[in-house]
Formats: C-alpha cells, sequence, structure tokens
C-alpha cells in the first residue's frame, strides 16, 4: 500500500530585484596628454555631478608628464561614486589648471569630463586631452574628442581589458 506525504518546503530569500547591492568596481582615471611637456603645467580632478561639477574644487591635481603623454592615474574613491558622478579634468598649456578655471576656461585649456556613475567591475577610465581641443566648451555631460562636443557618458559594456577610451563614450 503506498501512503503520501506532504513535505513541508522552506524557501529562503527570495527576490525578484537583483542583489541588494550590486557589485562595484575599482574606477581609474588614465590621464594622458599630446602638449609637449615644457609647456604642461599640471592636470586637475574634480569629482561632483552635472549640478555641481563645475564649481567643484579639484581632489587632485598630477604634475607628472612625460615624452609619451602620460600624465598619470587617480583612483576615485568608492565614497565618491554614484549614479550621477562626473569627472571633469582640466589640463592648462603653458597655464596651470587654476589658472585655466580662474580665467573661465580661455586660452591654452582643455577641458574633458566624463560622466562615470558606478562601474560594475574594476576599470580604467582614459582621458586624453589634446590640443585639438584647446578653447573647445563643451555642455556639463558633453566632452572634447578630436575638436568636437560628444556625450561624456561612459558605456562600461564596450571597454576592454586596456581600458575605456574615448572612442567608448555612449553616442
Amino acid at each position: 500500500m503506498c501512503r503520501s506525504f506532504l513535505l513541508p518546503i522552506l524557501v529562503l530569500g527570495c527576490s525578484s530585484g537583483g542583489p541588494a547591492n550590486p557589485p562595484q568596481g575599482k574606477l581609474t582615471i588614465r590621464v594622458l596628454t599630446d602638449f609637449a611637456c615644457a609647456d604642461f603645467r599640471g592636470a586637475s580632478i574634480a569629482v561632483g555631478t552635472a549640478a555641481d561639477i563645475a564649481a567643484k574644487a579639484p581632489v587632485t591635481t598630477l604634475t607628472g608628464c612625460d615624452p609619451a603623454g602620460i600624465v598619470g592615474e587617480y583612483e576615485v574613491p568608492k565614497s565618491m561614486l554614484s549614479s550621477g558622478t562626473v569627472v571633469q579634468i582640466v589640463v592648462g598649456a603653458r597655464k596651470s589648471p587654476e589658472e585655466c578655471a580662474s580665467s573661465a576656461f580661455s586660452g591654452p585649456c582643455v577641458v574633458a569630463r566624463r560622466v562615470v556613475g558606478v562601474p560594475p567591475s574594476d576599470v580604467v577610465v582614459v582621458v586624453p586631452m589634446r590640443a585639438t581641443c584647446v578653447g573647445v566648451t563643451c555642455a556639463q555631460l558633453e566632452t572634447c574628442v578630436s575638436g568636437k562636443c560628444v556625450k561624456a557618458t561612459v558605456d562600461y559594456s564596450t571597454c576592454t581589458e586596456q581600458g575605456c577610451d574615448e572612442k567608448k563614450l555612449s553616442p
């Protein structure tokens, strides 16, 4: 003779909304330039939001310059990252980043921005500061690439092991 048994089922934590704390990677900003080192006066990096980035004081200044055009790197603290995080880099040729800011970025200055949000894994965002962008003024969520303003949003899904360069910005 067969007997039927009902066994209780215990469900432990079921959610359709994904993880409460999605993974968050490390974000490194790598600054490059095509300015001659003799003309290079430093690069400042500010971190904020679209609403306040223009008024944000730099969190660091990079002063390195080598003949290959490498200025340096800055790791953005995870505590500064959110969905609306914007990174702004200012470089001056024959002018310091501070002089560029105090003169409304006129003269031999380049301003680059990246809307970075929260990276899903460790990533390097490469920001070339090119002479073709001297004096080009872009909107708060745009950046200069080859003398033209484009959207500054980094599309992490297109990044490679070498990082995210200006070709990886959202169209």
